[in-house]
């Protein structure tokens, strides 16, 4: 009995978390703001971007991770949750909804330096996938790629060609 509890233990303790931890905390990074032209619209996590609620985007962390972000030039903080994601600029690491950016006077710079620190995850952004049992009914497509030119996606398709079978490029 207490080998087969070490020999968990060991499993247990070789095992990757589901999720990247994010202990490199504070982070120095540059920080901008979006506001009225994408307020209403869905953002990545599926809800609707409300440019007067406290919340950022960000290319990794989780949705409902919760930042705290201050700004380095004048030390005001304020308090956000991930829920989208972005920005696409480069040179920029957080995108503040406007009220986070106007509580730490980034607004009329634009962008700035932030100091950011991982202060949590709120559950409710967790999706839970209910996974069907093996052998469904129907037949199954899975998508791979998406392609502007067609000699890319015949490139890819050659390549998968080698270990899967029934590949196959719809336009």
């Amino acid at each position: 009995l207490v080998s087969c509890i070490l020999i968990l233990l060991i499993f247990a303790s070789c095992a990757a978390p589901r999720y990247r931890y994010y202990k490199d905390y504070p982070k120095y990074i540059v920080a901008s703001w979006y506001g009225p032209g994408f307020h209403g619209k869905l953002t990545a996590s599926g809800e609707p971007y409300n440019m007067y609620a406290n919340t950022c985007a960000h290319k990794e962390y989780p949705f409902g991770t919760k930042l705290k972000v201050t700004n380095i030039a004048n030390n005001k903080t304020t308090y956000c949750t991930v829920t989208d994601r972005g920005p696409f600029i480069p040179g920029r690491d957080l995108t503040l909804s406007y009220a986070s950016a106007k509580e730490i006077e980034l607004i009329g710079p634009g962008t700035g330096k932030v100091r950011i620190e991982h202060l949590g995850r709120d559950m409710r952004y967790i999706k839970y996938i209910k996974y069907s049992p093996l052998g469904g009914s129907g037949p199954f497509t899975i998508q791979v790629g998406s392609y502007k030119d067609l000699s890319n996606a015949t490139r890819m398709k050659a390549s998968l060609e080698f270990k899967y079978s029934k590949v196959y490029i719809t336009e």
